[in-house]
């Protein structure tokens, strides 16, 4: 949850920034400090994260880390292939430092960035480079040496499987969509059982980033005591996590399907492993904003922002956790607040950070390469956030990551996507 934080910082933040003034570059200490009081009064802080907010030395620290970081030009392409490019580019980039503690672990792991792929591998590989969990997933790699897409796509294909294996008047009726995935997803966890691949704890997250959560609600559907979700989800009252939005993206892409139909899909699937509406109410409005922009070219950014805004309110009401978020996002926005300062206060693993950061992002950043840049070289939920704000771009205007980094990460699911 976010909090309100309104003037208590406010005297130590103005000394700070006098002193700072005096001992370091004016331009860059005022600015900083300029946004961190912004950050302060807007209720950019939270509590019970694991991250702290940055100061004066490690913000400079990590500006100069990511300033000199560059990535290849984009590539345009077909808008659906631009989407399905970006998601497990951003996934697999992302997912490298989604786990790491701070973001000096984070230059201390990576000192040179994760642009450059080739070097990224060759170091996971050779073991000069650590990364974190590694030991549960032979350092990131596959077994042909390529880096790892998370759970996020691999749980986009397992219900992109069940989309095309129901008939499409069949997918009129939602419980035959739910019924279908819920067995998909207790054949998953079959699966991952079998493939011994576990994590510290006895369960799978250590291979992919598998929530715990998520896999202890697989492994109850799969259960022999299974009755029905409703039952289910009442062990889980207050999961708050990002997953099933991560995962309505892929049934937006299905062309066959109305922006009302996706919507009610992308609904009925988080409701498996969410019972919270207003998350689901959001995952729909997400597969309902992809399937529009696929046959939509001349939506302004604000406009996108727009259709998620009415699309909630029309759906619940104004006064949602995800309508506040998505305020939160467009006054980050507007503020011009630093993303080091955003990204590194707000981790974005609850739904409610998750959608402020991405309508931040997608405002504030021109193109889709300076925002993966800053994204994933600070903390947080580097994988979703990356996968969905390089999905949004290119669903925005078709701009794909260079597809040469496909080269470098796992073929896997993804490649065969039967979305037609």
């Amino acid at each position: 949850m976010l909090r309100i934080v309104k003037y208590q910082y406010l005297p130590i933040a103005f000394i700070v920034l006098i002193f700072a003034i005096f001992i370091g570059d004016v331009g860059d200490t005022y600015s900083f400090y300029k946004n961190k009081l912004l950050l302060y009064t807007t209720g950019v802080q939270q509590h019970n994260s694991r991250f702290s907010a940055v100061d004066l030395n490690d913000y400079i620290k990590i500006k100069k880390y990511i300033s000199k970081l560059t990535m290849p030009g984009t590539n345009s392409v077909e808008k659906k292939s631009a989407i399905i490019n970006n998601m497990k580019i951003g996934d697999a980039l992302g997912f490298l430092t989604e786990n790491v503690e701070s973001s000096n672990d984070l230059m201390k792991t990576f000192p040179n960035g994760v642009i450059n792929t080739r070097y990224i591998i060759d170091q996971l590989k050779s073991h000069k480079t650590i990364a974190p969990y590694g030991k549960y997933n032979n350092n990131y790699l596959s077994q042909d040496s390529k880096l790892i897409y998370s759970d996020e796509i691999e749980l986009s294909y397992v219900i992109s499987t069940a989309l095309t294996s129901i008939p499409l008047d069949k997918l009129e009726n939602g419980d035959v969509f739910t019924n279908k995935l819920i067995a998909n997803f207790k054949n998953h966890w079959l699966e991952m059982k079998a493939s011994g691949n576990y994590g510290v704890d006895g369960l799978y997250h250590g291979k992919r980033g598998y929530n715990k959560n998520t896999l202890l609600i697989f492994s109850d559907l799969a259960s022999p005591a299974f009755s029905n979700i409703n039952e289910t989800n009442k062990k889980w009252p207050n999961r708050i996590s990002n997953n099933s939005i991560c995962r309505s993206f892929i049934i937006g892409l299905d062309k066959r399907l109305t922006e009302e139909q996706v919507y009610n899909l992308a609904y009925s699937q988080s409701l498996i492993t969410h019972s919270n509406k207003d998350i689901a109410v959001v995952a729909g409005t997400f597969a309902a904003l992809f399937n529009k922009l696929l046959v939509t070219n001349n939506l302004s950014k604000m406009e996108i922002v727009n259709f998620l805004y009415n699309k909630i309110i029309a759906n619940e009401d104004i006064n949602t956790e995800s309508i506040s978020s998505i305020k939160l996002g467009i006054e980050m926005f507007n503020k011009k607040i630093d993303p080091i300062l955003v990204y590194s206060n707000i981790p974005g693993f609850s739904y409610n950070e998750f959608l402020s950061l991405l309508i931040y992002s997608f405002l504030y950043f021109d193109n889709v390469n300076h925002a993966i840049i800053n994204i994933i070289h600070t903390t947080g939920d580097n994988d979703c956030l990356a996968m969905a704000v390089s999905a949004l771009f290119a669903a925005y205007n078709s701009e794909s990551l260079h597809t040469g980094y496909l080269n470098y990460i796992e073929a896997g699911p993804i490649e065969f996507f039967p979305i037609k």
